[in-house]
């Protein structure tokens, strides 16, 4: 393997055909085209690896490539693809636990996500089992020979981002927990590939792919998906399961610890889902028995008591019906449909950005600006929707804009600008130039004079194309001489 490779195994997944989600391709263990022949040997050795149980081996796993540009421990986790690897299994693991709409139990437990990312290098035989006296061999001849330092040209092993393991070809790999089914149904590419346009599925993933997903709510909502995937493995019993969509709930709601936590959970699930018949009712039930759980280490009841008043319930007068567990995994996933729904629309809309003055923009341009990291292209382009939406926003009235912070900006953009050697005209590159070193003095004549030749000049009018750092940078003089231009002509006729 490429030592800025390594290779991510969804065992107990199977995919029909490719899957793309962000930069990673997920694809069938078959399907090894485009790859170096020493990634299809490696794909090869461990495919052989893993067992549903006893002798019978896995056919069908799915794998995908993942690109590292450092193996420098105290930074791997933070490395891109890995991000977009663990979202991605939060993604899944999520979306294949939906309740049955009439019984409500997972279609699939988190155990079925289980993901395994191989790392190639030496491995100590008592790593892989080689314990002496107190283990044998049962590898057969064909298991690997150790040299003369005891090591084996082997796998270093990270089950979940979490268990370590270590193998070498000919080790055999089971499921995490006693007994795993492999589901005959289950297929990522018609699943997720073919998904409807209006479905969940479809707004998980359109929500992951969206601006929205940098943001303060974003690692909210993964935070609770991560809680909520806990609630869904094999044989959890459902006090833990309860307590873990606890807090799966409290991480989406951004709810605070408090005396007064249990009613603003009520009233954060009720505004999400409005005035249901009897919500209320399981609301209470559910957060009362988390508070018993965390607080007593039991509840007296883990099951929906059928009653419109939960203050008057008991299991003596009520019906017990359905798990207090089932019915909130089915609760949780309104609710986040509901929040997602509603951020995915305010990005339509560009809401955030009605909240911002343009005189702020220009802040936050020069701060991007103004950092020693990142090269003048990433700066730019990190810049390009402050930019944009400047122009938006030109003609809507604010106080307290700036001329200094308008002329700084520029000059600040145009200098990132010229570091990346646009393929510019002389006389165009020279005006450029002395734009930026233009004294503001005490009214900012100089820049701005400039500023009206570049104006002027028949090269910076053609630079529109929409999408390109030219463009971006035409566009903020423009926006900046929109502002200025009236009071250079003041200055000029003064």
């Amino acid at each position: 393997m490429t030592s800025n490779s390594s290779i991510a195994i969804l065992p107990y997944l199977k995919t029909s055909d490719a899957v793309e989600y962000k930069d990673l391709v997920f694809r069938n263990i078959d399907d090894t085209s485009g790859l170096s022949s020493e990634l299809v040997d490696h794909l090869n050795v461990i495919s052989q690896m893993f067992y549903l149980r006893n002798q019978f081996r896995i056919k069908k796993i799915t794998y995908t490539i993942i690109p590292i540009s450092s193996k420098d421990e105290d930074n791997w986790g933070d490395e891109e693809p890995l991000k977009q690897l663990r979202e991605f299994q939060t993604i899944i693991a999520y979306l294949y636990s939906a309740p049955h709409q009439i019984f409500s139990t997972p279609f699939l437990s988190k155990e079925q996500a289980s993901l395994f990312l191989f790392n190639p290098q030496p491995v100590p035989l008592s790593l892989i089992g080689g314990m002496n006296h107190l283990t044998e061999n049962a590898g057969g001849e064909n298991f690997p020979k150790p040299d003369n330092r005891g090591l084996i040209d082997g796998y270093e092993v990270i089950l979940d981002f979490r268990s370590h393991l270590w193998v070498t070809r000919g080790s055999n790999i089971y499921p995490p927990v006693g007994y795993l089914g492999l589901n005959y149904s289950q297929d990522m590419y018609i699943d997720i590939a073919h998904r409807p346009h209006d479905s969940h599925v479809e707004q998980i993933f359109t929500f992951a792919n969206s601006m929205v997903n940098k943001s303060e709510l974003s690692q909210r909502i993964f935070t609770a998906l991560d809680w909520y995937n806990r609630s869904n493995v094999t044989d959890i019993e459902d006090d833990i399961a309860l307590v873990e969509l606890a807090v799966a709930f409290e991480c989406l709601l951004n709810l605070d610890p408090g005396e007064k936590i249990t009613s603003r959970f009520t009233e954060a699930v009720s505004l999400l889902l409005g005035g249901l018949p009897r919500l209320e009712s399981w609301l209470t039930q559910f957060y009362n028995a988390r508070s018993q759980i965390v607080h007593k280490g039991h509840s007296i009841n883990l099951s929906f008591l059928a009653t419109d008043d939960p203050k008057k319930s008991s299991s003596g007068q009520n019906a017990e019906y359905r798990s207090l567990v089932s019915l909130g995994r089915q609760i949780f996933r309104l609710c986040l449909s509901t929040i997602i729904h509603g951020a995915l629309e305010a990005e339509k809309m560009n809401l955030s950005s009605l909240l911002f003055t343009n005189q702020e923009r220009l802040t936050d341009i020069c701060e991007v600006l103004s950092k020693s990291k990142g090269t003048a292209q990433e700066k730019l382009k990190a810049v390009k929707q402050q930019i944009r939406d400047i122009d938006a926003y030109r003609f809507v009235g604010e106080t307290g804009l700036k001329i200094n912070s308008l002329i700084g900006t520029a000059q600040l953009t145009v200098k990132t600008y010229l570091e990346t050697n646009p393929s510019l005209s002389t006389d165009l590159s020279n005006l450029l130039n002395e734009f930026i070193t233009a004294s503001k003095g005490s009214n900012c004549y100089d820049p701005l004079l400039k500023l009206q030749q570049i104006q002027d000049h028949p090269e910076a009018k053609q630079a529109t194309e929409r999408g390109s750092p030219t463009a971006d940078v035409f566009l903020l003089l423009d926006c900046v001489w929109h502002y200025t231009f009236f009071y250079f002509y003041w200055l000029k006729e003064s």
